[in-house]
């Protein structure tokens, strides 16, 4: 019986940055949202979306499932980021938000492969966190169970061993 020949096939991820997206700093913030307000009445909703991710903190799908309440002309079941579909009463998707995401970053100067939409997620976190230095906040506002699944989340260094720290400090 002939053994079959395996051909080497180049890999699906070769050459792709895996994992965690870099956070944005408040002078990309800034950059991004005056690449929005260029556009004039073309960029607004952009800019409203791009905002509302930034200060909300919410993950994706619960952000692009935001539905109006208290506009007169609007129903409770209309998306405040719809599809640009014709005619569909959707919420705009995750990739529809990775796919814009992408094209402002680029328009504002920056590499769009070192972020993605989870970086409008953590970017208000850890300005946060790196203002109060308050993790049990930014947990509670992130909506993790976990102390530990916040730091992971915002990349935060293990702590150090608590026995060397107290050795460390002579009195």
């Amino acid at each position: 019986m002939a053994k079959k020949r395996s051909t080497k096939r180049r890999a699906w991820n070769k050459g792709i940055a895996l994992g965690q997206k870099d956070a944005f700093t408040p002078n990309q913030v800034k950059r991004i949202r005056q690449a929005l307000a260029r556009r004039g009445g073309s960029g607004l909703r952009d800019l409203a979306l791009f905002s509302v991710a930034i200060d909300t903190m919410l993950r994706g799908p619960e952000l692009l499932d935001l539905t109006w309440i208290a506009v007169s002309d609007k129903k409770r079941t209309d998306y405040i980021f719809p599809s640009r579909r014709a005619r569909s009463s959707r919420p705009m998707t995750v990739r529809q938000l990775s796919r814009l995401l992408k094209v402002w970053i680029a328009e504002a100067g920056l590499n769009p492969k070192k972020y993605g939409h989870e970086s409008l997620r953590r970017t208000k976190a850890l300005h946060i966190l790196n203002g109060t230095g308050d993790i049990e906040t930014v947990r509670a506002l992130l909506g993790h169970m976990k102390i530990e699944s916040t730091a992971r989340y915002l990349r935060i260094a293990k702590q150090s061993d608590p026995i060397a720290v107290a050795r460390a400090f002579d009195i």
